[in-house]
């Protein structure tokens, strides 16, 4: 890409293991599921950023709204099977990732909004993929998006 397109607008390579690590998830557990047992979830991890206008990073919201599309459609698809997809989609969660991705200019931008909004404790997530799969075999979470109280994206 020409160097005036934004950095945050060119994928750096980010879009292609996204979406192979959902397709080897679902080739590798749907077979049992399916066939065998005939229930089971699948949990996928978004963020609200994906269906979100948040600038910067492009790429990473593409990939994450690319996780939310693709587990709705497989939850469709494996729905007659008794086999359930829930998609957990956090708002700003405290990790380890933004000390080293976004750049200077990007990782500056999320500390000054974090002052503002409370971010979510990577439990919280936990805790929201462990209530989606405790439901009962017939009840279907279809999406979780925990954040902090005071986030307002």
């Amino acid at each position: 890409m020409p160097s005036r397109v934004p950095r945050s607008a060119r994928s750096t390579g980010r879009i292609t293991p996204h979406h192979s690590a959902i397709s080897r998830r679902r080739d590798a557990a749907l077979p049992g599921m399916v066939e065998c047992d005939r229930r089971g979830t699948i949990v996928s991890i978004s963020s609200v950023a994906g269906p979100q206008d948040l600038r910067p990073p492009t790429a990473c919201a593409g990939t994450r709204f690319a996780a939310y599309a693709m587990s709705e459609s497989l939850r469709e698809e494996v729905a007659p099977y008794g086999v359930r997809v829930t998609v957990i989609a956090p708002g700003a969660v405290e990790a380890e990732l933004l000390s080293h991705t976004f750049g200077k200019v990007g990782r500056a931008r999320c500390e000054e909004w974090k002052k503002t909004n409370a971010s979510t404790a990577t439990a919280t997530v936990a805790e929201a993929v462990r209530y989606a799969h405790a439901r009962p075999k017939e009840v279907c979470v279809r999406e979780l998006a925990p954040a902090g109280s005071r986030q307002q994206v």
